[in-house]
């Protein structure tokens, strides 16, 4: 497949900095060059952000003809066929990275959103109940599952994340569709911390292949889906980064109920290695190290590379 018409619509596109036209042509290259699984997400993802839905949808099933269980690419078909109405596609991709995934939560509670608007209640309680059982934190799933349930909150735009466009001052009769839970941040966010550049995030995970003892590295955003990563190709990284965020999740709600406060770092020792995780202002922060790295000069390099993810 050619890439270059999507070039050519990203030079269409207003310049700037950190725009979707920099996106655009950065993973059109990187799938001529070496492509991996999540650049075909990345670039349908910028693709449906400036309109280009027919294009981002044929992006999704060439990258899922070639690694067919990456569940990233799967949940971006779903949000593309959401905002097309096609709930019923939707609903067929969702339930494949379930099944592929089923310990991501992000993405049964979007299987939950779409299984309402398809009038499927009951089975949308079971994966919302599922969800908050493990996170019960979640206000998100917590107001589907009392949609689900016939309680309020019923309107649609009230599901929207911040960094949609604002409702219209006229609001069409009938549902609305809303941006799933699980996208793909195409740019920054309108409320949190701005999202960082590849060229932060490159940085950032630089500063710990220069750090003796550390064997990998890997930067998860906050829903869990990887960022980067110097793992190297003998880690599953999805698997591993679901492992990630699951493990930060629940030790994060252990540490609330015992009253300590938020979480910033843990750190699992075993016979033959160590494993660091640690807060960032856009995710978490996971390492792998030998047992004789200097503790004092990881947190040192965590330090410095949340700095430099936060453009300090």
């Amino acid at each position: 497949m050619v890439y270059d018409k999507w070039e050519e619509a990203a030079q269409r596109m207003p310049g700037g900095p950190e725009t979707n036209l920099d996106r655009i042509r950065a993973y059109s290259q990187k799938i001529r060059r070496n492509p991996e699984a999540i650049d075909y997400a990345l670039l349908a993802d910028a693709l449906r952000a400036e309109g280009l839905t027919s294009d981002a949808r044929l992006v999704c099933e060439q990258g899922l003809a070639l690694f067919p269980h990456y569940v990233t690419t799967r949940v971006v078909l779903a949000q593309i066929c959401e905002d097309d109405g096609n709930f019923e596609r939707a609903e067929q991709e969702l339930r494949a990275a379930v099944a592929h995934e089923p310990q991501n939560l992000v993405t049964r509670a979007h299987l939950g959103r779409v299984l309402i608007r398809r009038g499927n209640m009951e089975e949308a309680i079971e994966h919302l109940e599922y969800v908050l059982f493990l996170r019960p934190g979640d206000q998100q799933a917590r107001r589907l599952l009392s949609m689900a349930r016939g309680q309020r909150p019923t309107d649609w735009e009230e599901e929207r994340p911040a960094a949609a466009a604002p409702a219209p001052a006229a609001t069409p009769a009938g549902p609305q569709p809303a941006a799933p839970a699980a996208a793909v941040p195409a740019g920054p966010a309108a409320s949190g911390p701005p999202r960082p550049t590849p060229e932060q995030v490159a940085l950032a995970i630089s500063l710990f292949q220069e750090t003796e003892g550390v064997d990998g590295a890997m930067l998860l955003d906050t829903q869990g889906l990887v960022t980067a990563s110097t793992m190297g190709p003998s880690t599953a990284e999805d698997a591993f980064a679901a492992l990630v965020h699951e493990t930060w999740q629940k030790a994060s709600r252990y540490v609330e109920g015992l009253n300590l406060g938020r979480l910033r770092r843990g750190t699992i020792d075993g016979p033959e290695g160590r494993m660091i995780l640690a807060e960032s202002g856009v995710g978490t922060i996971a390492l792998c190290t030998r047992l004789d790295a200097r503790l004092g000069l990881v947190q040192l390099q965590f330090d410095r590379a949340n700095a430099v993810l936060a453009g300090r």
